[in-house]
């Protein structure tokens, strides 16, 4: 892990989704893709790799992932087929056992197999070796995927891994000091009160771990489960005891956890994350997943927990209502490698689609967070993200200075929080010199690293494109317009200055604190727990206890809503951090800045969260629905033109503050620009426009949500042909009748007479006048008789009757109308009205 300096009984624990390089196990390609693998002199020792499948529908699945308005079971069901099916498993099984291993352990995202290390070599390749101070290209070919995939297998899987070989990949982001209650009092809309924690049970909040809670430098599983440290610290702050009582909950991924990164401080973060959640939502349960410490063990976890959360055959640890993953631990994208994160993306998404909000850490070395070759930072100016933070499925998460001078709940000017500031390499960089300073929030545009850096050669990673929710709601410079997704979204207390007092039993922590237990941390790992837990919080005392999945959208339109609300206002969802840097402005490559200023900026993000007031904006009652009409509501015509009155209405649930704006446009059908469009935050409203003669137009409703939801109505009008559109032959009379179109109708009855009417369409109709003295008339299309109606009828009234129906709508139909001069029985006369022509397109 990366350790900041210490400060007597303080310490910087870098703590994010960035977990060590060895953790991810850096996935890149060897540059020598034909050279033949170097086999150990041991081929024979039994050793296991872990494979990773491929979206069977990717774009699908991303957009599953980022939907909102559907339930769960809507999700899941969904879900079925955007995930690798048994199929594919069985097929890649057989796969492995042909190229002679053998398949130990699956799960819906991958399978682990065992063989000899020379049949692994044979299979996959090997990695080269990591050099003492290697360049960013040779640290992700020696930590990455294996660098070759057997045409048997390369169809169904993304990328292979060593289970347990190579440096740790993730590196974790890690203070007066604050607790769980500051955090409420802090996060909670001015002037309202404070969630106390304590409507969380049924909920589980879940996070991803790299080491154990300590066990004196070893690999100990029983550690995981006793969590002596987590017992204890409940029992100095009065809480529960969450491992007695059961909520507390160790499943292990792939023999995880790593005793290595308990050598390296990883313990702390344990307890780090462990603690903070229980002291911010002390009735929620907590499921930790403990995994070794590389690319494979990070894969793995995240498909461990979508097994879980939708009880699939592979489950380890059941439960349907993880609501929030929290993830302190990545490492930047260009360390990490385009393979590796093409990888695990899918899994992200698969998971976020089926209820959980994952959470992960931007870093604690501000722009600076690729790995340095001197380890002492000062050849670091690589600007780069981490990942997964910088998916654009997770909630990315900085950290800022929250202070008060007494805790208390919020009134909007009672907090103070600033931006997590350091302005170069030596002040952003977290090790433990005395020479650096104490890090500072992480966050920049993915793909900073592609191209040529100092220190790493070429990356191979270009970096997420700018999500919707970013393009349509940021929109201040310099961070308006930008190409590739910016991180981090939101921020939390972070800095080492204020932070959390974890208790620990780690003998390193224990005796920089002077022989205490009790050690102040801070961190975007601190950062990343916290807003998960305050998630959960919100979450619960609204009554939800089942994930909502992916909250960008509902993050950044409650943003754009309430960002000029004033702070004293309860609907203002975000505390604005407006200062602190993290970087220089000369190393920022393809950063847009490197300072925090008012609106969204690449320090805070949107700012700091006020949780309930986001509740609003993540689930509304009910999804919003929408009706409209399109008619013709006066007979009056300009040449040619008709008015045509249009209706519409929105509504969402009983809740009129929950719908956010509703699109309305109306098109000529075979058009392609709208004759009628408008963006409106009423909940109703009507509107006029002039309709041109045998021309269909569609009206489409699309009202939105707080939450982003959307639903669709439509409404079709068609403007006919009245009798002035008509060519007639003399002796015609014009006459007028209430519900005329046009204000007119054409009358005769002698044989002679005849109307024609031509016009391209899909389907025809004649609109009549009928009555007792009305008689009968010929339809001929061209030359050919197509029907004869009979306008006799017992009411006098307006009569419609179909007459034609056209599979090509480009060629001009010409229709003629000519009187029969009879009567049947029951008529009184021979008359005939023609109206209009009713045309569809």
């Amino acid at each position: 892990m990366r350790t900041a300096r210490p400060s007597r009984t303080r310490h910087l624990i870098a703590v994010g989704v960035a977990a060590s390089a060895a953790a991810l196990g850096a996935v890149a390609v060897p540059a020598a893709a034909d050279a033949a693998p170097l086999i150990p002199a041991d081929a024979q020792h039994v050793t296991n790799v872990t494979v990773f499948l491929k979206a069977p529908h990717p774009a699908a699945l991303a957009a599953l992932a980022g939907a909102h308005g559907l339930s769960r079971a809507q999700r899941l069901q969904r879900l079925t087929d955007l995930v690798p099916s048994a199929a594919t498993r069985r097929t890649v099984a057989r796969g492995l056992a042909a190229e002679g291993l053998t398949v130990t352990g699956r799960s819906t995202w991958s399978l682990t197999a065992t063989g000899t290390t020379g049949q692994i070599a044979a299979t996959f390749g090997t990695r080269p070796t990591l050099p003492r101070k290697p360049s960013q290209a040779e640290f992700v070919a020696s930590s990455g995927a294996l660098p070759a995939l057997p045409s048997r297998l390369a169809d169904d899987v993304s990328a292979a891994f060593p289970t347990a070989a190579g440096p740790a990949v993730l590196h974790h982001m890690a203070t007066s000091d604050l607790d769980g209650t500051d955090f409420r009092n802090a996060d909670t809309p001015a002037g309202v009160t404070p969630s106390t924690g304590q409507n969380d049970a049924g909920t589980t909040i879940a996070t991803v771990q790299f080491a154990d809670f300590d066990a004196g430098g070893t690999s100990n599983a029983a550690a995981s489960d006793t969590a002596a440290d987590l017992t204890s610290y409940a029992k100095e702050h009065g809480l529960t005891d969450p491992v007695a009582s059961g909520q507390y909950k160790a499943v292990h991924v792939a023999g995880g956890p790593s005793a290595t990164d308990d050598q390296q401080g990883g313990d702390v973060e344990v307890d780090l994350d462990q603690e903070s959640i229980l002291s911010t939502a002390p009735t929620a349960d907590q499921h930790a997943y403990f995994a070794p410490n590389t690319d494979a063990g990070f894969g793995d976890v995240f498909s461990a927990v979508y097994d879980d959360v939708t009880g699939s055959a592979n489950a380890t640890a059941p439960d349907p209502n993880i609501t929030a993953l929290s993830s302190s631990w990545g490492e930047c994208e260009g360390d990490t490698g385009a393979t590796a994160i093409n990888a695990v993306e899918p899994m992200l998404e698969s998971l976020t689609a089926a209820g959980v909000t994952v959470f992960s850490a931007s870093g604690d070395d501000g722009i600076y967070d690729c790995r340095s070759t001197t380890g002492l930072g000062l050849d670091n100016t690589q600007a780069d993200v981490d990942f997964p933070a910088s998916s654009p499925v997770v909630v990315g998460v900085g950290g800022t200075n929250l202070s008060a001078s007494t805790s208390a709940p919020n009134t909007g000017s009672n907090w103070t929080e600033t931006g997590w500031k350091c302005t170069g390499p030596l002040s952003c960089e977290g090790t433990s010199l005395p020479l650096v300073g104490t890090g500072g929030s992480g966050g920049g545009a993915s793909g900073s690293a592609y191209g040529t850096s100092s220190t790493s050669g070429t990356a191979d990673f270009a970096g997420f494109a700018a999500p919707s929710y970013q393009t349509k709601n940021v929109t201040d410079a310099p961070f308006a317009g930008a190409k590739t997704r910016l991180v981090p979204d939101i921020a939390a207390d972070g800095d080492p200055s204020t932070g959390f007092t974890v208790y620990t039993s780690d003998p390193q922590y224990v005796l920089e604190g002077g022989g205490s237990n009790d050690v102040e941390v801070g961190g975007t790992s601190l950062a990343t727990p916290i807003s998960a837990a305050q998630f959960d919080n919100a979450l619960a005392d609204a009554g939800i206890t089942k994930g909502v999945g992916d909250i960008h959208n509902a993050l950044y339109t409650a943003y754009a809503d309430t960002q000029d609300l004033p702070t004293s206002d309860p609907k203002k969802v975000f505390r604005d951090v407006t200062s602190g840097t993290n970087g220089a402005t000369g190393n920022k490559g393809t950063d847009p800045s490197v300072s925090a200023q008012a609106g969204y900026d690449t320090v805070s993000g949107l700012g700091g969260v006020l949780w309930s007031a986001l509740v609003p904006y993540l689930t509304v009652p009910g999804a919003p629905t929408a009706t409209g009409s399109l008619t013709l509501p006066d007979k009056t015509k300009a040449t040619g033109t008709y008015t045509v009155k249009g209706t519409w209405t929105s509504v969402v649930g009983t809740d009129p503050a929950a719908l956010a704006s509703t699109d309305v446009s109306v098109t000529a059908v075979g058009a392609s620009d709208p004759v009628y469009s408008t963006t409106s935050k009423d909940a109703a409203g009507t509107f006029t426009f002039a309709g041109k003669a045998g021309t269909t137009y569609v009206m489409t409703v699309t009202p939105k949500d707080t939450a982003g939801r959307t639903a669709s109505a439509t409404a079709t009008v068609n403007v006919p042909i009245d009798d002035t559109g008509f060519s007639v032959t003399k002796g015609w009379a014009r006459k007028s009748r209430s519900g005329d179109i046009g204000g007119s109708h054409l009358t005769g009855s002698a044989k002679s007479l005849v109307a024609k009417v031509a016009s391209t369409g899909h389907t025809f109709s004649v609109r009549i006048v009928g009555g007792p003295s009305y008689g009968k008339f010929a339809v001929y299309r061209g030359g050919t008789l197509i029907k004869t109606i009979d306008g006799y009828k017992a009411k006098l009234a307006h009569y419609t009757f179909p007459i034609y129906t056209s599979s090509n709508t480009s060629i001009v139909r010409t229709f003629t109308f000519k009187p029969l001069g009879t009567k049947n029985a029951k008529s009184a006369g021979s008359l005939v009205a023609l109206d209009d022509l009713v045309v569809t397109r």
